[in-house]
């Protein structure tokens, strides 16, 4: 890591982006931030015109470093080769088909200079093509602080924010050793921010939009079960409990835990008959490996009355899918 010569950082993975990338390093270069700032491009081999759009803008910039990967990696190798560039006294991810609000770098800067916290969280919108974005339902309305290992229960619990490595400022010299872990095809981002926010010692949410996520019509969510991708998120999952310490984390581990069968449950169910019974056995497979049952979740876990609710959700949801094949 390089010694900090400037106020932050931006670290962008680019892959097949040539649609929106000009469009995202506009919002970055027109930022009302007044400081000193570092863009980090990593173009990971893209098989369109990303790379040339990218030495275009090196070549107008001086505060822009170009990183070129002679082989596809991933967005988790990308990043670490981003990191490893880093001169900020803190650092952001975007994704380069996202944009930036015009104050969000500024309004993250002020947050954690001024709270002194090693990560800051904003609330983020999301948005499809001509569509207007529209606030995300985990968005804070009011500004939040978290000390210790408050910091990694609230990112277990998933409800004011996710496993998402952008809309977070974070402070290098906290964190400046932690690495993205290759290998994975789904949530890798998330094991990423459960070691940081393991490690952090004060968070704050802020209730300013600082992040626009772009949604794209991919049908990805029917792929990773056909692909079995999704085997990495559940695998992510299990990883996650490594850093589990606290009797509250326990508790919020097991919900997300349910949280995550729950929603495959629900969205496998336009699967063939094939497909389907595949992911069914592996759901009830891991269900059975993490210990997750009903009266367990009740008297021993006690978990909320939401995940109780969810659970049971999950058990028809199963049920259905399963009547469905025969």
């Amino acid at each position: 890591m390089n010694v900090e010569t400037c106020d932050l950082s931006l670290i962008l993975p680019v892959y097949n982006v040539e649609k929106y990338i000009s469009h995202c390093l506009d919002s970055l270069l027109s930022q009302s931030f007044q400081g000193s700032l570092q863009i980090v491009l990593v173009e990971d081999k893209s098989p369109d015109n990303s790379l040339a759009i990218c030495r275009e803008y090196v070549a107008k910039y001086d505060n822009i470093v170009l990183i070129e990967h002679v082989e596809n990696g991933g967005s988790s190798v990308a990043r670490n080769s981003g990191l490893e560039q880093v001169q900020g006294k803190y650092f952001v991810f975007v994704d380069p088909d996202d944009i930036v609000p015009e104050t969000a770098l500024e309004t993250l800067y002020k947050a954690i200079e001024e709270s002194g916290a090693d990560i800051v969280k904003g609330n983020n919108t999301s948005f499809k093509a001509a569509q207007s974005p529209r606030l995300v339902n985990y968005s804070v309305k009011k500004k939040e602080e978290y000390i210790e290992s408050e910091c990694f229960t609230v990112l277990l619990k998933h409800e004011k924010l996710r496993g998402h490595p952008w809309g977070k400022i974070f402070r290098t010299s906290s964190f400046k050793n932690i690495r993205f872990t290759p290998g994975y095809r789904m949530a890798q981002d998330l094991l990423f921010c459960v070691e940081v926010f393991s490690k952090a010692n004060r968070l704050v949410l802020i209730p300013d939009v600082v992040y626009q996520y772009r949604i794209h019509n991919s049908g990805a969510t029917g792929r990773k079960y056909e692909t079995g991708a999704y085997l990495s998120w559940l695998r992510c999952i299990t990883s996650v409990g490594a850093f589990v310490a606290t009797g509250q984390q326990k508790k919020a581990y097991q919900e997300l835990k349910v949280r995550t069968l729950t929603q495959i449950a629900k969205e496998i169910r336009s699967l063939k008959a094939d497909a389907l019974l595949t992911v069914l056995e592996v759901v009830e497979r891991t269900r059975v490996e993490w210990g997750i049952s009903l009266n367990k979740l009740i008297l021993q876990d006690k978990v909320s009355a939401t995940s109780i609710h969810r659970y049971i959700s999950f058990l028809s949801a199963q049920k259905k899918a399963r009547s469905s094949i025969k």
